[in-house]
């Protein structure tokens, strides 16, 4: 039955048939040998990582491939809240570390040696969110030249920086679930060139903070989409700084169009602006968010994204994708 189509035709069938979390992928490696070998770049073209030993796991089985089979095009990746260890062990981070100074000296090689064995076969105390973090670095890393979308759920602990860690020349769509607060001002923006869609949920900070700091690095951004402002009671001056800021940089991002803010427009908050009308400031907020189209008001709470939602939004935005 293998022999009755030419090999690139079972790529292009089975690039369209691993558009999942990685089921059909491992499914298809075990069919047979010759389908395994024929589909070795293509079955991790989607895939879902969904727990902390996953992460570290995941990293070590992509540094171990050469890089013609690491081809990851859609990824999700989550630490759940009740599976992330405060512990810190230095053994795995160290490890990991040495991934990416391996992959740094030998691009067009697969990692080896003692160090890449020991994330394979380490114990569950041996996870802590120190941890994590580095092995997501690693899998960006190691999936950076071909992935496209990626939907990013670490919902316990705070990332130290606001997109990502390293250059993703590829990536058309981003989501990322979780709280972030920067240790320090953000240096050179690292550049984004092909990224159009963008979601931020459970934004900590005013979106205007946000503009200067994104667009710059994201020139061909046409879809900003950000939930759950915390702060409500100064959302009209936000609102109002953060139109300034995109007029500002309408020259980097040229090609950007809307704007989509969450906002629970039903809280009577009182604030110094409004001491007499905790409602008044919702009608400020329309009026001013009115006078510019590129800005979306999206009003009304916004329950808590858990992780089976997340991961099915994931898999409907690749279904998207894949068809646009």
């Amino acid at each position: 039955m293998i022999d009755a189509l030419p090999p690139e035709l079972w790529i292009q069938i089975l690039r369209f048939a691993c558009t999942d979390d990685g089921s059909t992928g491992r499914a298809v490696s075990l069919v047979c040998r010759s389908l395994h070998d024929i589909g070795k770049s293509v079955m991790l073209n989607s895939i879902a990582v969904v727990h902390p030993k996953q992460v570290i796991r995941f990293a070590a089985v992509l540094a171990s491939l050469p890089p013609a089979h690491r081809v990851v095009r859609h990824l999700f990746i989550a630490s759940p809240p009740d599976q992330t260890k405060k512990r810190a062990q230095s053994d795995v981070k160290d490890a990991l570390k040495r991934l990416i100074l391996q992959h740094e000296r030998s691009l067009e090689l697969p990692i080896t040696g003692s160090h890449l064995k020991s994330l394979i076969t380490f114990a569950e105390s041996d996870v802590d969110n120190y941890n994590i973090l580095v092995a997501f670095r690693c899998i960006l890393t190691f999936a950076a030249p071909h992935l496209r979308t990626l939907h990013v759920y670490f919902t316990t602990f705070n990332r130290p920086y606001i997109l990502l860690p390293v250059p993703l020349p590829r990536l058309t769509e981003l989501v990322i679930y979780g709280a972030f607060y920067p240790f320090s001002p953000p240096g050179n923006p690292i550049i984004y060139p092909s990224l159009t869609r963008l979601h931020l949920a459970h934004y900590p900070i005013h979106p205007h903070d946000l503009i200067p700091i994104v667009l710059p690095g994201t020139p061909t951004l046409t879809q900003l989409h950000i939930t759950q402002i915390v702060d409500t009671s100064r959302c009209v001056r936000a609102v109002r700084a953060l139109i300034e800021s995109i007029d500002g940089f309408t020259a980097s991002a040229p090609k950007f169009k809307k704007l989509s803010l969450r906002i629970d427009v039903t809280k009577d908050i009182s604030c110094t602006d409004y001491p007499n009308n905790g409602k008044k400031w919702v009608d400020d907020l329309r009026s001013c968010i009115g006078l510019d189209h590129r800005i979306t008001l999206i009003e009304g709470g916004h329950p808590w994204v858990d992780l089976v939602s997340a991961r099915q939004t994931w898999l409907s935005r690749i279904t998207t994708v894949e068809e646009g």
